[in-house]
């Protein structure tokens, strides 16, 4: 694969990753009757992972390691590591950003061969 379509790959799955997660913080915001402040808050970590995905997007090498970063950061904070980590939740919070993240950096190395 083209290291060039190697990053778009990775770029789709991280935008779809943190596009699910703000979506999942508006409506688990919306679902618990928060007011708008609320629903901001449920959506931070969203946007985070959409931030990072944006980066890397831009540089591939820092985005990708800032993509593994915040998946082991949320993996932490979301209190899945050690104990949870192989459970279906930890899959999806950890796995897409992990795997776009080495993609990432995969296309970098392969584009200055």
């Amino acid at each position: 694969m083209r290291s060039r379509s190697l990053a778009g790959l990775a770029f789709i799955i991280a935008a779809l990753w943190a596009g699910f997660w703000v979506w999942f913080g508006i409506a688990s915001g919306i679902g618990e009757g928060l007011n708008v402040l609320g629903v901001i808050m449920h959506t931070v970590p969203g946007i985070a992972f959409a931030a990072a995905a944006l980066s890397a997007r831009k540089w591939h090498v820092p985005g990708g390691i800032a993509l593994i970063a915040v998946a082991v950061a949320a993996l932490w904070i979301f209190r899945y590591i050690p104990e949870r980590l192989l459970t279906p939740a930890g899959l999806v919070i950890g796995v897409p950003p992990v795997v776009s993240g080495v993609m990432f950096i995969a296309s970098d190395l392969r584009q200055r061969e």
